[in-house]
This record gives structure tokens, sequence and C-alpha cells, in this order.
């Protein structure tokens, strides 16, 4: 029987500009293209989920506030971040996922004592697009664990498929195999 995922977040319109360089701070560039597409974390997650088959529902909202973000700042790599969310959420019987963009990520589940840790998938190229990728991982790793995979294959699968959408512009038609 399929799992239903239920996703709650923001959901807003992106307004992506394309430009022929990377812009030097404070000048004036000429914007090639502009792009308006579907945006925000939850509507992100369900575009890939609903790529990987998931049956999922969306239920969006906005965030009243930013203060659980602003006690996370500070910590240096993926895997003392998971360690200190722990101790500064007094979180114990949850699993705990850190995406640390061309780092990889890292994790540990309620169940298991040892740190998870992967590397990011580069092999599809450089990065071309990274909107949207932090909700690419999220989706990924919402399917792998509601499908019963462990961590460490939840973390190299999910950060497979995000180096590959980081490698093209995009959600829409991502390799995920």
């Amino acid at each position: 029987m399929a799992k239903n995922i239920l996703v709650v977040g923001l959901t807003c319109i992106d307004v992506v500009n394309y430009v022929n360089s990377y812009p030097l701070e404070d000048s004036d560039n000429r914007v090639m293209k502009q792009v308006w597409s579907l945006g925000g974390n939850a509507a992100n997650n369900v575009t890939v989920l609903n790529q990987l088959n998931s049956h999922t529902t969306l239920f969006s909202a906005l965030p009243a506030d930013n203060s659980l973000v602003n006690q996370c700042r500070g910590f240096t790599d993926k895997e003392s971040a998971v360690d200190g969310i722990r101790k500064l959420f007094g979180v114990s019987r949850n699993t705990i996922i850190c995406p640390w963009a061309e780092k990889g990520a890292a994790g540990r589940a309620c169940e298991e004592s040892r740190m998870v840790s992967v590397e990011a998938f580069t092999a599809a190229g450089p990065a071309v697009d990274t909107l949207a990728a932090g909700d690419c991982f999220i989706a990924c790793c919402i399917h792998w664990l509601s499908e019963g995979y462990d961590l460490e294959q939840t973390l190299t699968r999910a950060c497979r498929i995000t180096g590959k959408k980081v490698a093209k512009r995009g959600l829409l038609a991502l390799d995920i195999t």
C-alpha cells in the first residue's frame, strides 16, 4: 500500500533573471531573460516527490517567524550541525539530516548512534542552477525514508539526484536514476 505524504510549507513565485555573467557587487547588468516559475519549499518538494511517484498532498502556509533558523547559525560543517541541533533542541527520538551544499550531507537516525556522512554528487557536471536544490534534497529524503530505505542509502540517493539537479536548469524532468 502506498504511503501518503503531507507537505506543509511555502508556495511562491520565483522570479529568475538570467545575465551573461555573474554580476559584480553594485553593478548594473542587462537581464537577457526572465522566467517566473513555481517556487517555495513546499511547492518545490511536491514537484520532486511527484516525479518520484510519491502520493503527496500540499498544504501551503507562510511561517510566522524565523527564530529557529537564527538559533542554528554558526555551525561550520555538516557533522557538527547534526550534533549541535540534537543538543540545542533536545532531539533524541528523531532523525536529523543536515544538507551542506557542495559538501554533501550528514545525518543521524534516532535508533542509530553512528553519524552518516555522504559526499556531494559532482559527476553530473558543474553547478548551473542551484535554485531549489535544497528543496530537491529534502523531497528525495522524505521519499526514500518513507519507502523504508536506511539513512545512508537515503542520503546517497538524495545527494545524487540533487547533484544532477544543480547541473541542469529547473526542477522538471529530473534524472531520478
